[in-house]
C-alpha cells in the first residue's frame, strides 16, 4: 500500500470518528418533555464564591432572590475581597434574612491554594440544606423557574450531581467569539457523556451535588492545588450513570456574562488545562479524541485531495462530516439558547484550531510550575 492510499485510509478514518462524534452529540443533547415528572421541591442551598465582584453580584442576587420556588437559601462567600463586598452584603442581607447568608474568608488568610475550592468547601459547610448548587457571581439563571426546573434532576434518591446547561452571553469581539465557539463545542462534548452515564466536567456555574456526599468523600482533599476543576475532579471520582443527572430543560439554563479579553480567555484556559493534567486517562481520552480527529480530518484531508481530488467518493468523505457539523451546530445551537453561528461547525476550526493551538503554547509556557 502506497504513502497516499495510507493517507486517504486515516482521513476516512478521522471523517468517521468525526461523524460519530456529532451524531453522538445529536442523540444526546434533547430537552425532556414537559410536565412527565413532578419534581420533589425540598431545600436548596445556591452556594457562589465572590472576590471583588460587588458589580456582578448587583445582577446575580436580585436573580436567586427572584426564584419562585418554596425553600432555598442563598450563601455568599466573600473571598477575600477589599472592596467592601461583605459591606454591601450585609445591606441586602437585612432586607432579605431568611434567603441571603453569607461566610468569609478574611483578606489576611494564610491561603496557600489557588482557585475557589477552599472558599466552596466554606459555602457548603455553612449551608443547611442537603441539596447543593454552586453557581458563579456572573451567571444569571434565564428564568424564575430555575430552581424548581434544576430538581427534577434529584428526582431519583440515588442522584448524587446534577449537570444543569451553561450558555455564554453575546460578548462582541474575537476573544469573546472565540471563547464562546470553544466552550460550545466543549460542554456539547462532556453533557453528550453524561447523558450516558460517564459524567467527566461540568461548568462549575449550574452545578449540583449533595452535601453529605461532598463532605464524607472529602471532596477537593486530593487536588486542593488545582485552580479549577470543582466540578470535573468529583465527577471523575464518584459520577457513575445511577448517580448523575443532567438538566438541559429551557428553564434550568443559566447565562453567564461578563467582558471577555484575552486575558480572560488565558487566565480561565490555563486554570482548565492545570485541571485538565490531572484528569484520569478515560476522561482526557474522551476529550482529546474529538478535538485529535477533527485536526487529523483537517490535514489527512489536504494531503489526500493532492492526489484524489478528481475522484467524487474523496469528495463523499469529505462533504459528510461537514454536513454532519452544521446540522448538529445547529440543532444543538437552538437546543442550547445560543448564537446560531454555531451551525458553522467544523468549518470553525480552520481559525479556532490554530488559534487554540497558540493558545496552549501560550499557556503551557505560561503555567505556574506549582499548579503542574
Amino acid at each position: 500500500m502506497t504513502s497516499e492510499y495510507i493517507c486517504l485510509a486515516l482521513f476516512t478514518l478521522a471523517a468517521v470518528i468525526v461523524a460519530v462524534n456529532y451524531v453522538f452529540m445529536l442523540v444526546n443533547i434533547r430537552k425532556p418533555k414537559k410536565g412527565t415528572v413532578p419534581e420533589k421541591k425540598e431545600g436548596i442551598s445556591v452556594v457562589v464564591v465572590a472576590r471583588n465582584q460587588m458589580d456582578d453580584l448587583h445582577r446575580f442576587i436580585p436573580s436567586i432572590i427572584a426564584q419562585d420556588y418554596p425553600r432555598f437559601e442563598l450563601i455568599v462567600v466573600d473571598d477575600r475581597s477589599f472592596d467592601n463586598t461583605m459591606v454591601f452584603l450585609k445591606s441586602i442581607q437585612r432586607n432579605y434574612p431568611s434567603i441571603l447568608k453569607t461566610a468569609c474568608v478574611n483578606e489576611d488568610t494564610p491561603y496557600p491554594w489557588p482557585g475557589r475550592k477552599f472558599a466552596i468547601t466554606i459555602g457548603v459547610k455553612a449551608a443547611q440544606y442537603e441539596r447543593i448548587v454552586l453557581m458563579e457571581p456572573t451567571a444569571v439563571p434565564q428564568s424564575q423557574h430555575w430552581l424548581s426546573s434544576l430538581s427534577i434532576g434529584f428526582n431519583n434518591d440515588d442522584t448524587r450531581y446534577v449537570i444543569g446547561g451553561c450558555v455564554r452571553s453575546g460578548d462582541k469581539g474575537l476573544p469573546a467569539w472565540f471563547h464562546s465557539v470553544m466552550s460550545f463545542f466543549y460542554n456539547l462534548l462532556s453533557l453528550s457523556w453524561a447523558k450516558i452515564g460517564q459524567p467527566y466536567s461540568a461548568t462549575v456555574s449550574n452545578f449540583s451535588f449533595k452535601k453529605s456526599c461532598f463532605l464524607s468523600e472529602n471532596a477537593y482533599m486530593d487536588n486542593m492545588r488545582i485552580p479549577s476543576g470543582e466540578a470535573d475532579f468529583l465527577l471523575q471520582k464518584n459520577g457513575t450513570f445511577k448517580n448523575t443527572a443532567v438538566v438541559i430543560d429551557d428553564d434550568a439554563f443559566i447565562k453567564q456574562t461578563g467582558i471577555c479579553t484575552w486575558k480572560n480567555v488565558f487566565d480561565e484556559f490555563t486554570d482548565m488545562y492545570a485541571s485538565f493534567r490531572h484528569y484520569t486517562l478515560w476522561a482526557k481520552t474522551r476529550v482529546l479524541s474529538f478535538l485529535l480527529s477533527k485536526l487529523s480530518f483537517w490535514i489527512f484531508a489536504v494531503c489526500s485531495a493532492l492526489t484524489f481530488y478528481a475522484q467524487w467518493w474523496f469528495w463523499a468523505v469529505l462533504s459528510v462530516p461537514l454536513l454532519l457539523s452544521v446540522v448538529a451546530g445547529g440543532v444543538c445551537a437552538h437546543r442550547m439558547k445560543v448564537s446560531m453561528r454555531m451551525m458553522i461547525g467544523m468549518f470553525l476550526d480552520v481559525i479556532t484550531l490554530p488559534l487554540g493551538l497558540i493558545v496552549f503554547i501560550i499557556i503551557a509556557i505560561r503555567m505556574p510550575k506549582k499548579w503542574r
